[in-house]
């Protein structure tokens, strides 16, 4: 069992991300998602390099939006369902798999033992 949890719809402004669930808000953002969608497609146009007017307009309107959010109770932007015979192979997308994922040492290395006692030095190297 999983569960699955998304926004609502009207409130998301990431373009190309879909609306999971059927449920939508029943109250007016301060922010327009239009804008924000238009503005994040904008820089995206450009290669990615925003200006820094861009910068700070992003910033100033994803600071209002979430704090729009989080001034409501959750229930009111967040939706939820059960999956109750969850399966991976059901929600991943064979076009967006990377082969061979880059594993990445800190991780890699977490459980690692460590040494008795600092090395000391170039001969003490490989012992």
């Amino acid at each position: 069992m999983a569960v699955l949890a998304t926004w609502k719809k009207d409130i998301n402004n990431i373009p190309g991300e879909p609306v999971m669930l059927p449920e939508a808000i029943d109250w007016q953002p301060e922010v327009d998602s239009a804008a924000v969608m238009k503005l994040k497609s904008d820089v995206k146009a450009q290669g990615g390099t925003p200006t820094p007017y861009q910068v700070d307009l992003l910033r100033y309107l994803q600071w209002k939006h979430v704090n729009d959010i989080l001034s409501r109770p959750l229930e009111k932007s967040y939706q939820v369902q059960v999956l109750a015979n969850f399966q991976w192979k059901d929600w991943i997308d064979p076009t967006k798999t990377v082969a061979t994922p880059l594993v990445r040492t800190d991780t890699r290395l977490k459980n690692y033992p460590y040494r008795p006692q600092p090395i000391s030095g170039p001969d003490n190297a490989l012992k």
